[in-house]
């Protein structure tokens, strides 16, 4: 079971979308303004993850291959292990927490500025860096999250939601999900040995090395 949801996790997160988003719809009217808000955040998580890894996919091979410049891009340093864990059990509870609870602002802001920092990253980092249009992850980023991230901070500011701390908090919330769950899990878990291996079609043109 393990075995198969780490293979398939971002396609059951692309089935989650789906319900998501039909849940979504019918609570279009009755849900508070910023848990909609909140809630399309995580909608949209599960949507970054499936362009990430499924459609067009690709991923693992720029971020090994490319941006580390690994020689076994198939494994090292990221692997299909720590990628399940920081996408689902370190990623999920980052953008569902505002969900539950909007009214704690700077739960908010940390999903909301991190996904910030990733359109840069997709658009122009990964881009100039691997010689490519498109950075995997990138219409996501900048078609949904980006739009998303200025409406709820609209909000939060026009209705006086927002104190000076909340920036704080949220920007070293921010730093802490990137540093020990997104780097730390890759770090734990990076091995040259794993058994745990991407499929040559996660990995683009990198495939060849591995």
């Amino acid at each position: 079971m393990l075995g198969f949801y780490r293979r398939h996790w971002f396609d059951i997160g692309g089935v989650l979308a789906v319900v998501v988003g039909v849940v979504l719809l019918l609570k279009w009217k009755t849900l508070p303004y910023i848990q909609l808000l909140m809630a399309l955040n995580f909608f949209t998580l599960l949507l970054h993850q499936f362009e990430e890894y499924r459609w067009p996919g690709g991923l693992p091979g720029q971020m090994n291959g490319g941006l580390h410049k690994s020689d076994m891009p198939d494994r090292y340093p990221a692997n299909p292990h720590s990628l399940m864990l920081l996408n689902t059990v370190g990623a999920y509870p980052f953008y569902l927490l505002p969900v539950f609870f909007p009214d704690v602002i700077w739960l908010g802001l940390g999903p909301v500025l991190l996904a910030f920092a990733q359109v840069p990253t997709h658009g122009l980092m990964m881009p100039i860096k691997l010689k490519t249009l498109y950075g995997k992850g990138f219409i996501t980023a900048f078609f949904m999250w980006l739009p998303i991230g200025i409406l709820y901070i609209r909000h939060i500011v026009a209705e006086g939601l927002v104190r000076p701390a909340d920036w704080v908090y949220g920007a070293i919330y921010m730093f802490l999900f990137g540093a020990f769950v997104v780097q730390g899990t890759i770090r734990i878990f990076r091995d040259k040995h794993t058994p745990h291996r991407f499929a040559r079609k996660q990995l683009g043109r990198w495939g060849n090395a591995s």
